[in-house]
C-alpha cells in the first residue's frame, strides 16, 4: 500500500507560550493529515535538548523535552493559572504576545525561590554560560559560576530597570513564527515549577511519578539535578565521585536534592502523559508516527555519564576518540561532531541489551523509526579527542548485522519498523548490511539534480519500491528556495526533465512535489512548508551552522480549504490518499498510560 506524510517538527506547531507542544494544535495537526488522505506524521528527536537546542544532541536518549509540554493542559488539570502566565512581569515565552498588552506598571517584588533548569539551550550565552570550567576545579568554584539561564533569570527578577516591552533587536521583534530559546529557557522552567509546586501542594502522589519511568529515565532526572546544582557544568568536570558516577555519592546526591529529582521526573510524567494521549488520538484516527533518534548519545548526556563503560573513555573520564564525517567535497577538513563513540566490544558482550532498551523506549512511544547515520552501524569514523578538525580520522568496524540478530532475537521478528538513513558516504559494505536487514532506505528529491540522468535520486533511477522519498528533509532548504537559488544549468536540466519550461516557474514547488508522489518508492514525505510554499524563513536547520537553527513555527490555521484540496488531490491522484477513521468521542477519564503501556513490536 503507497502512503504519504509531512514531516513536521513538534516544536514547529502554532500556538500559545512560545513553542509547539502536545496541546491542541498537535491535535489539529493530525485531523490536517487526516483531511487530506495523508498516513504519516514525521517528527525530529524529541529528547531533552541542550546547548544550541538541536535535538540530535540530547540529555538523554530516554528522556521527553518538557518544552513540548503543553501548559493549556496543565491549566486544565488545575496546576496552573492562566492569569498568571499571562502576566509580562512574570513570564515571557519570547513569542511576542507581551507587545500587544498594555504596559502595565512594575508590581512590588515577592520573594521566590530560583527556578529549577529543565535544559540548557542558547541562552547560555554569557562566558560562565557558555565556558566549560577546566577539570580539577574545586567544587565551591563551580557552584560559584552561574549559568546564561540563571544571569537571564537574575536579569527578570533582580535588576530594576527589567522591561518585559524591551527588545534588544526592534527590527526582528519577538515573534510567534520562531521558538526564542533564551526566553522560553526561563519562563518554561519557572511554569513547570510552579506546576510541580502546585502539585505537592495539591496532594499529587510523587511515587506515582516513577511508576512509568524507566531506570535509564530516572538517571537522566539525577543527571539533571546534580546538573541544576552545579550550574549546568557537563558531568566531566563535577567532583570526582559524581563524575565517575559513584553508587555510594550518587544515592547521597539524591537523597539531599530528592526534590531536585522529582520536579524532573514530575516533568517526565507529565510528557510522557500528553504524548501518549496524542499519540492514541493519532493510532485512533489511523496516522502512524516516524520518529527520529541519533545513532550517538550526546557529550553532555545521562548515558554517557551514567554507562561511561558502554563508550571509548579512558579511566579518567575523557572521550579516546570521537564522531565525525571526513572530509569531501562539501568541507575540506570534515565534520567533528565530537560525539563518543561506542564501545561496540563491551556492548556485545552485553547482548547489546542498551541498544535493546534504548529501542524498546523508542518503539514504544512512535510507530516507526527512523535511525540517522545508519551507516555508522557498518563502519564509523573515528577522530582522535582532541584534534581540531576530522582529517586525520579513520573508518572503525561497527557492530554490523550483530546487533539487529540481537534485536530479531528480542523481538522474534525480522520486520522490525525501521528507516535507515543512508545518506552521506555509502560503500558496498553499507549497502550489504542495508539488505541483510531489509530496512528500507532514504531518497531526496533535492539530491537528485546535479549530476546527470545517473543520479541514483532521480525518479527512473528508484530500483526498489522499499525506501521512503523525500523532497527534502530537516537539513535541506525548502523547496522554494532551493529552487529559486540553483545555477541556471541546474533548473534547465530539471525544465527538459519534467517537460517544463521557465515559465514554470513559480509552480515548480508544487510540480516537484506530484514529481515525487509519482515514483515507485513505497512512502513519500513532504516537509510542511513545501507544502505552504514557504521560502527561506522556514528552513529547520542548516548543517555546519550554529544559529537561527531549530527555529521555524508555522502560523495559525496555515492552511486553508483550498489548501487542504489541493494536498488531496496531489496525494489521491497517485493512489496515496488513505481514509482516516472518524474522530473519536475521547473520554476525558481515559488512561493516562495510553499506548505508553503498549510495546509496537511484541517482545
Amino acid at each position: 500500500m503507497k502512503k504519504a506524510g509531512m514531516l513536521m517538527p513538534v516544536f514547529s506547531l502554532p500556538g500559545k507560550y512560545g513553542i509547539g507542544t502536545f496541546g491542541k494544535e498537535a491535535y489539529r495537526f493530525v485531523d490536517l493529515l487526516c483531511d487530506t488522505g495523508n498516513k504519516i506524521w514525521q517528527v525530529l528527536p524529541m529528547g531533552p535538548t541542550g546547548f544550541g537546542d538541536s535535538p540530535y544532541q540530547a540529555f538523554s536518549a530516554f528522556a521527553g523535552n518538557p518544552y513540548f509540554i503543553d501548559l493549556e493542559m496543565l491549566i486544565e488539570d488545575g496546576l496552573l493559572d492562566k492569569e498568571t502566565l499571562e502576566d509580562p512581569w512574570e513570564f515571557d515565552f519570547g513569542d511576542g504576545a507581551n507587545l500587544s498588552k498594555p504596559r502595565t506598571p512594575k508590581p512590588a517584588k515577592k520573594d521566590s525561590k530560583p527556578a529549577a533548569s529543565v535544559s540548557v539551550t542558547a541562552s547560555e550565552t554569557s562566558d560562565a554560560g557558555s565556558k566549560k570550567p577546566a577539570a580539577g576545579e574545586d567544587e565551591d568554584k563551580l557552584k560559584g559560576e552561574l549559568s546564561g539561564a540563571d544571569q537571564a533569570q537574575n536579569s527578570k527578577d533582580d535588576q530594576p530597570d527589567y522591561d518585559p516591552w524591551f527588545q534588544a533587536d526592534p527590527a526582528n521583534p519577538d515573534n510567534p513564527f520562531r521558538v526564542n530559546y533564551g526566553k522560553l529557557y526561563v519562563s518554561k522552567t519557572k511554569a513547570l515549577r510552579l506546576a510541580f509546586d502546585n502539585y505537592k501542594e495539591q496532594g499529587g502522589d510523587i511515587k506515582k511519578l516513577y511508576k512509568e519511568l524507566r531506570p535509564e529515565t530516572v538517571e537522566y532526572c539525577i543527571f539533571m539535578a546534580i546538573k541544576n546544582n552545579y550550574k549546568g557544568a557537563s558531568w566531566d568536570v563535577w567532583p570526582k565521585e559524581l563524575k565517575d558516577c559513584d553508587d555510594a555519592a550518587v544515592k547521597k546526591f539524591t537523597k539531599e536534592h530528592q526534590d531536585e529529582v522529582d520536579f524532573f521526573a514530575f516533568c517526565q510524567y507529565q510528557f510522557n502523559r500528553q504524548w501518549g494521549k496524542l499519540h492514541e488520538y493519532a493510532k485512533i484516527r489511523g496516522i502512524e508516527i516516524i520518529g527520529d533518534i541519533p545513532i550517538y548519545c550526546a557529550p553532555d548526556s545521562a548515558d554517557a555519564w551514567a554507562h561511561r563503560e558502554l563508550f571509548q573513555y579512558t579511566c579518567k573520564g575523557e572521550p579516546k576518540k570521537v564522531a565525525g564525517v571526513p572530509p569531501d567535497v562539501f568541507s575540506t577538513t570534515g565534520q567533528l561532531w565530537g560525539n563518543p563513540l561506542y564501545d561496540w566490544k563491551a556492548h556485545k558482550k552485553t547482548g547489546y541489551k542498551w541498544w535493546i532498551d534504548r529501542m524498546d523506549y523508542c518503539l514504544n512511544m512512535y510507530d516507526t523509526l527512523r535511525v540517522d547515520h545508519f551507516r555508522g552501524f557498518e563502519s564509523y569514523y573515528a577522530i582522535p579527542f582532541g584534534d581540531k578538525t576530522a582529517e586525520n580520522g579513520e573508518w572503525e568496524e561497527g557492530p554490523g548485522m550483530g546487533l539487529f540478530d540481537a534485536m530479531y532475537k528480542h523481538y522474534g521478528t525480522r520486520n522490525l519498523p525501521i528507516i535507515a538513513e543512508d545518506l552521506g558516504i555509502i560503500t558496498d559494505e553499507v549497502r550489504k548490511l542495508m539488505a541483510e536487514t531489509g530496512f528500507p532506505g532514504m531518497k531526496i528529491l533535492e539530491f537528485a539534480w546535479d549530476s546527470g540522468p545517473e543520479n541514483a535520486y532521480l525518479p527512473h533511477r528508484l530500483e526498489t519500491q522499499n525506501c521512503v522519498y523525500y523532497t527534502g528533509t530537516h537539513d535541506n532548504d525548502t523547496l522554494r528556495h532551493w529552487f529559486e537559488t540553483l545555477p541556471d544549468w541546474i533548473r534547465n536540466y530539471m525544465y527538459m526533465y519534467m517537460s517544463r519550461s521557465h515559465n514554470d516557474w513559480k509552480y515548480m514547488p508544487e510540480l516537484l512535489i506530484r514529481l515525487s508522489m509519482s515514483t515507485i518508492a513505497d512512502t513519500v514525505i513532504v516537509p510542511v512548508a513545501d507544502y505552504l510554499n514557504l521560502g527561506a524563513e522556514a528552513r529547520i536547520n542548516q548543517p555546519g551552522t550554529s544559529l537561527n537553527n531549530w527555529q521555524w513555527r508555522m502560523k495559525e490555521d496555515a492552511f486553508n480549504d483550498d489548501d487542504k484540496r489541493k494536498i488531496s488531490e496531489i496525494v489521491g491522484v497517485y493512489g496515496r490518499y488513505i481514509k482516516a477513521n472518524p474522530v473519536p468521542a475521547l473520554d476525558e477519564e481515559s488512561s493516562e498510560e495510553g499506548v505508553l503501556s503498549e510495546n509496537v513490536v511484541d517482545a
